[in-house]
């Protein structure tokens, strides 16, 4: 029951899938009960996949799939490993990322408008863990730690609490996904400031059981 108040008092939910194989693309055909991610960056694959009755949200700790609606400011996602040792775990490292859509749209133009990254193997490339969709880019320019393109192929559907307030029943999963190469900052050795040359592929799935 305290677990089922904390997801109602955070708007947040588990994330879907079918863990019946290790394909992503089969996890689109999700059983509402488990959830998943996948998030690789740096060459490393990131994932967490489990039941969603065994799901927690308690803190850095845990590994955590979490989606929910913050009206007024936007759709708000975090994925991250924080524990290898527990029964979701099934590849990575530690690491931590959350970011806000303001207005999710069925499609391919979605855009974030904040964006939280860190992650010691992730601070060994890059220290100062910012990034950018475009080469060359630099401190300043506004355009760095925002990634567009992000598609979402279902909006999902609100999930409900039981008769009796004792169980969770999950609605449909919200689903998007990313993949495109970005670039994260180096010291500019011409001047003040970063230059954003380090190229890798930033790539996500993400089901996640629509919160409010």
């Amino acid at each position: 029951m305290k677990k089922l108040l904390l997801l109602s008092a955070l708007l947040i939910f588990a994330c879907s899938s079918d863990d019946s194989s290790d394909d992503s693309s089969d996890n689109n055909n999700s059983n509402q009960s488990n959830y998943f991610f996948e998030f690789e960056l740096f060459d490393v694959v990131n994932r967490v996949q489990g039941d969603y009755n065994s799901f927690s949200v308690g803190g850095g700790t845990n590994n955590i799939c979490i989606s929910g609606a913050a009206p007024p400011i936007g759709w708000n996602t975090t994925i991250s490993i924080g524990d290898i040792s527990a029964t979701n775990y099934i590849s990575g490292q530690n690491f931590y990322f959350g970011f806000m859509i303001s207005d999710p749209q069925i499609g391919n133009d979605n855009y974030t408008s904040s964006i939280s990254l860190f992650g010691d193997y992730i601070q060994q490339i890059s220290p100062n863990l910012y990034f950018s969709e475009i080469e060359g880019d630099f401190d300043g320019s506004g355009t760095h730690n925002k990634l567009t393109n992000i598609t979402i192929t279902d909006l999902g559907e609100l999930g409900s609490f039981s008769d009796d307030m004792q169980d969770f029943i999950p609605g449909d999963s919200f689903k998007a996904s990313y993949e495109k190469t970005v670039y994260f900052a180096s010291q500019n050795t011409n001047g003040p400031g970063f230059v954003f040359n380090i190229p890798t592929l930033m790539r996500f799935e993400i089901n996640s059981i629509r919160g409010r």
